[in-house]
């Protein structure tokens, strides 16, 4: 579990330097703690959607398993 924790931390870190370095920010400034903030929520409501859809697409898929041998060949080798 620490482990777990400690890679979202590092994600949220790398994704924060990434953003402030896209947009050329100085976090001193009111206006660009602002355009962070809001670039960084954006970044995790489109990532949480993004888990959602693959979550759901999973879920949809069909995970049953199908024992596709073929049972004449099978009784023709062990005869």
């Amino acid at each position: 579990m620490g482990k777990l924790i400690l890679a979202i931390i590092l994600i949220l870190i790398i994704v924060s330097l990434v953003i402030v370095g896209s947009y050329s920010l100085n976090l001193n400034e009111k206006g660009d703690r602002q355009t962070f903030f809001k670039s960084f929520s954006g970044w995790i409501v489109k990532s949480f959607t993004n888990l959602k859809n693959i979550a759901g697409y999973a879920i949809k898929q069909d995970w049953k398993i199908k024992n596709e041998t073929n049972l004449t060949n099978s009784t023709k080798l062990s005869s």
